[in-house]
């Protein structure tokens, strides 16, 4: 009776705390890895009874039994139930096993609160349960008292988050957080990272040479259900035409002069996770028609083989060039140009985002010192006008190569314009009438792409927020060659709808 009481009012306590979070209800997973046993059952009597106690725990629970279940498994799981606490319900048998599995797992962007379910810990052994991210672990007999108490407050640390609000910064998700740019373009495209990694729809990666596609497609598959299987990226344009489809699909042993033994292809060496298709526009028509088929049926067969093979593979690609202008010169397919680009991703060039370019100098000057073992501490202000007024070509990697080679050379503490091009000096000092208009320039062009971004493409309410002329504003976005269509989200309903279709 006493426990009774002391439970009531540890709970009564928690609700007052957290009442202003209005938090009723808790999506729990069961992942129970002895549904033979008693304590799987047990712990669903106790998450019964919590609607009792002020609040619901819906659950659901999956038995798991093959011993072939893997950690793409688990991560898809997660996805798909998006679970608020998950439960692990093991025997010492089965610890290690489901601590691989979880270790694995937690990698992924559905890492969340897991506690460990077990009929009796060994200290130690549940020491390296919390050491791999576990947070909490319940041993046998499982009690009220002890149970819901700790999902209740699970509940109020993971929810407790201040709502953000519309004109907030844009605070990325932690695979995310590497990328460097405050450009509103860039970050427009950044934010839509997350959705485009939870479906498997085709994405099509629009960008300049050095503008950090595979970068890119490195964080759709990191932030996907499929993180914990292979990335494999390719470059279709360093593959010779000959050789295009024995590099995707695999051959058998003299499938043609030459294959002397067989080989697996990338598609198999990417089963359960992602195929990256750099420069996809290279691949010959006949490699197309066989990435098509693949796209469409998840079967393919390797050259000189005689029957088809599966695999669950995600592909996406990315280009430098227009492929629609491919389309129509008969280059590239048309049904496959559609199954890749159901979500573009348009990256802007660095001399699209010229604001950005300190960021990324910084960031390179402060690898490069500590690798070279450098004196070089900062950049002399000539310096830094200077990298801001190149074209970049290259985009970021040229930056990139240009910030190593000045670093290595450089005998002074601050980088100078010399350092960068022998021969070079500082450009002349502009006039104070000059330095005013590219001030106001940056100005204008920023706090327009800060508001299409905040009001997420919709022209009118920008112009509203900003105080001007919706035509007056339409005349600043042409002015600075802003595109508009860059800051409207995709329609998600749309975007799960094609999704499914495309399953």
């Amino acid at each position: 009776m006493i426990g009774a009481r002391l439970f009531s009012a540890i709970l009564a306590s928690e609700s007052r705390k957290v009442d202003s979070h209005s938090m009723k209800s808790a999506r729990i997973l069961i992942c129970d890895f002895a549904p033979a046993g008693e304590l799987g059952r047990s712990l669903r009597v106790v998450l019964d009874s919590a609607d009792r106690q002020g609040f619901e725990a819906r659950h659901e629970v999956v038995e798991i039994r093959r011993a072939a279940f893997s950690p793409t498994d688990l991560t898809r799981l997660l996805a798909r139930v998006q679970p608020d606490i998950t439960f692990f319900v093991l025997t010492r048998s089965l610890f290690k096993r489901a601590k691989v599995l979880f270790e694995a797992a937690r990698r992924t962007p559905q890492a969340h609160s897991v506690i460990a379910v077990i009929e009796d810990g060994d200290p130690i052994e549940m020491i390296e349960w919390l050491k791999g991210g576990a947070v909490d672990f319940v041993t046998a007999p499982l009690r009220t008292v002890e149970i819901l108490p700790r999902v209740w407050r699970l509940l109020e640390k993971t929810r407790a988050k201040p709502a953000s609000t519309s004109g907030a910064a844009y605070e990325p998700p932690e695979a995310l957080r590497h990328f460097i740019g405050r450009d509103a373009a860039f970050v427009a495209q950044l934010k839509r990272i997350p959705m485009l990694a939870r479906w498997d729809a085709g994405v099509l990666i629009l960008g300049e040479t050095g503008t950090g596609k595979e970068v890119v497609a490195r964080a759709i598959h990191a932030m996907s259900p499929r993180a914990a299987a292979p990335f494999v990226p390719v470059n279709c344009g360093a593959i010779p035409v000959e050789l295009a489809e024995s590099e995707l699909f695999g051959h058998e042993r003299g499938a043609f002069t030459g294959a002397q033994a067989t080989r697996v292809g990338l598609i198999e060496e990417a089963e359960g996770g992602t195929l990256f298709l750099d420069e996809v526009g290279c691949l010959p028509l006949l490699a197309q028609a066989k990435l098509l088929r693949f796209l469409q049926e998840k079967e393919f067969r390797p050259l000189g083989s005689n029957r088809n093979r599966r695999a669950d593979v995600r592909i996406v690609a990315a280009t430098n060039e227009q492929l629609q202008r491919a389309v129509d010169a008969g280059h590239f397919r048309q049904d496959l140009y559609y199954r890749l680009n159901v979500v573009p991703l348009v990256l802007p060039p660095l001399r699209e985002r010229r604001d950005d370019i300190p960021h990324f100098a910084r960031h390179f000057l402060e690898r490069f010192a500590k690798r070279f073992q450098s004196k070089v501490t900062g950049f002399a202000p000539s310096a830094v006008e200077w990298l801001m007024a190149q074209s970049w070509p290259g985009n970021v990697r040229e930056l990139e190569h240009a910030m190593e080679r000045a670093v290595l050379l450089c005998e002074q503490t601050e980088l100078a314009v010399e350092d960068f091009s022998p021969g070079k000096t500082a450009p002349a000092e502009k006039s104070f009438q000059e330095a005013k208009a590219n001030v106001i320039a940056q100005f204008e062009r920023g706090r327009i792409q800060d508001l299409l971004l905040m009001h997420k493409g919709n022209v009118s309410q920008a112009a509203r927020a900003a105080h001007k002329n919706r035509r007056a504003f339409w005349e600043l976005i042409r002015k600075y060659g802003i595109k508009v269509e860059e800051f409207r989200e995709f329609d998600h309903g749309g975007f799960v709808g094609q999704t499914q279709a495309q399953a």
